[in-house]
């Protein structure tokens, strides 16, 4: 994995789907901003990615997590189980912003795994958002983020953050809807997820072709391309979403990708 300098405003920690990859892993974000480290999704490994851009438990502001899928969501039992062994440092509590009803999903590892899954030093402090048609501002470790519902899953949300560089808005797992063209209106970047190829598309996901209409639609000033599953090894995506009409800088990300606004 690249590990960008200092300074990138936005890391992308996996780049890929819950199928190994040697360059993509499960989905996970690092977005730096002003007051602190900020996690947005954290599939298999995710936790071992952000420690090698420098970022410990201790040092995060809060976590959004985008929907209940396993390779956006699978190190939080991770993360808690490491938090009952001592060292880790952190006292003070830790946010984690997640999607309707994925608090029941949640309560159901809880019950399952027991003690284990409960933070040893610190409370986890939790909020559920149910967006609606609308969108919903949150304040994330000192940081303000508009979530909004996509569709994908019933708990899934995408996200936007305004930074003093630019603005960044990420998909997490949707199909097109209105709710991620509005996420991405006038947006300098969009991180969008790009799972298959035009003539195969998947349910609840998007394709080059929607990719290309949405970052057109929304006048997007580039966009960078996560979420690849393997069957698009060998595709020329930038190409693909030139193609369908899209005129600005595209990026296929893989694992270590920085974003500097």
């Amino acid at each position: 994995m690249r590990s960008p300098e200092p300074g990138f405003d936005w890391v992308v920690l996996g780049a890929g789907t819950a199928i190994p990859h040697s360059e993509r892993s499960p989905s996970g974000h690092l977005l730096r901003a002003r007051h602190g480290p900020v996690l947005v999704d954290m599939g298999p490994g995710t936790l071992w990615r952000l420690a090698a851009q420098g970022v410990a438990l201790r040092d995060l502001e809060g976590i959004v997590l985008t929907h209940r899928h396993l390779d956006h969501f699978l190190d939080l039992p991770a993360l808690l189980f490491a938090s009952r062994i001592p060292g880790h440092g952190r006292t003070r509590p830790l946010p984690i912003h997640v999607g309707p009803g994925m608090l029941e999903h949640i309560g159901r590892f809880a019950e399952a795994l027991g003690h284990w899954f409960e933070p040893k030093g610190f409370d986890v402090l939790w909020t559920e958002h149910a967006p609606g048609e609308g969108a919903v501002a949150v304040e994330v470790g000192g940081t303000e983020v508009e979530l909004r519902a996509v569709e994908h899953d019933a708990t899934s949300i995408a996200l936007r953050v305004s930074l003093p560089g630019g603005t960044v808005a990420y998909s997490g797992d949707s199909d097109d809807c209105s709710g991620l063209r509005a996420l991405c209106d006038g947006a300098d970047v969009a991180v969008l997820e790009c799972s298959s190829a035009a003539d195969a598309k998947l349910p609840g996901h998007l394709t080059p072709r929607e990719v290309a209409d949405i970052a057109r639609g929304a006048r997007v000033g580039r966009v960078v391309l996560v979420h690849m599953y393997p069957q698009l090894d060998g595709v020329d995506l930038q190409a693909e979403v030139a193609r369908f009409g899209y005129d600005g800088p595209v990026v296929v990300a893989t694992d270590g990708f920085g974003i500097r606004l």
